[in-house]
């Protein structure tokens, strides 16, 4: 198993690729713990937004577990230089900038779900940090030569 940072001896990939990889891993469990929180906080923000909830939840559950797994093989893939993961993930880092402003626009609605309502929009900004950041160190010039060697 390669352990989580490998040497810089050249045989590993470099820093930036190694650090985008674990910020990925921390998105998603901190995108994880949002989904557990928004489960709770769905009904009450949907109320809000004069929307009806629980509409397609079953089917948003399993798009969105697939799309997990996607992400998970992504980022796995990520370490070992292959160019169609960073692709992808530039798409979920997208997505996940876009759900963070999304927070940022129905703010007043979290508020007044209470406690977990401003737990779920900080989870929303912290993912989409971590995801910007992780984008940015995919791209560095020492990343644009891992993914070259493919």
């Amino acid at each position: 198993m390669t352990p989580l940072f490998a040497p810089e001896d050249g045989t590993g990939p470099p820093r930036s690729v190694q650090l985008s990889f674990v910020l990925w891993l921390a998105a998603a469990l901190v995108g994880a713990a949002g989904v557990m929180v928004s489960y709770s906080t769905a009904p009450e923000i949907a109320g809000q937004l004069g929307e009806r909830p629980g509409q397609g939840a079953g089917w948003v559950g399993i798009i969105a577990l697939g799309l997990l797994l996607l992400w998970v093989a992504a980022v796995l893939s990520l370490r070992n230089g292959h160019n169609w993961a960073r692709i992808v993930l530039s798409g979920f880092g997208a997505l996940g900038v876009l759900e963070g402003l999304r927070f940022l626009s129905e703010a007043d609605a979290y508020l007044a779900a209470g406690a977990l309502g401003v737990v779920h929009g900080l989870l929303s900004i912290a993912q989409a940090a971590l995801v910007v950041i992780a984008v940015v160190l995919m791209f560095r010039p020492d990343a644009n030569a891992h993914f070259a060697r493919e």
